[in-house]
């Protein structure tokens, strides 16, 4: 199955099945256009069945510029991703589980005081 393809069906998923919110929904589908654009252009990855490890890491190497909250987000969508693939069957292994996640950093919390 075609990257892109798979990307809108799963936008379809979170909208009509798990009832995501529109905003949830385009974060969902803005990650996914950029993850697979940069798939595409920079490694000439276009079916979901040939995407790796390497390349989601490679994905994430190249926005060194994106915050760590940022970052996670992308990943998490990307991980959401690639479990609805393979519960679809497009892919038999998902290649997230091989991917190393960076931390990001705890926050301390913020006390408001009279």
């Amino acid at each position: 199955m075609k990257l892109r393809e798979a990307v809108s069906q799963f936008a379809r998923h979170g909208a009509e099945v798990r009832r995501l919110a529109s905003a949830t929904l385009r974060a969902y589908e803005l990650d996914l256009r950029q993850f697979a654009a940069y798939l595409e252009q920079e490694l000439g990855v276009t079916r979901v069945a040939d995407v790796t490890a390497h390349a989601i890491e490679a994905f994430i190497a190249s926005r060194p510029q994106l915050s760590a909250r940022t970052l996670a987000r992308k990943i998490s969508t990307a991980s959401a991703f690639f479990a609805f693939a393979r519960k679809r069957g497009y892919i038999e292994h998902d290649p997230m589980a091989d991917v190393s996640r960076p931390r990001t950093p705890k926050t301390e919390a913020t006390w408001v005081t009279d």
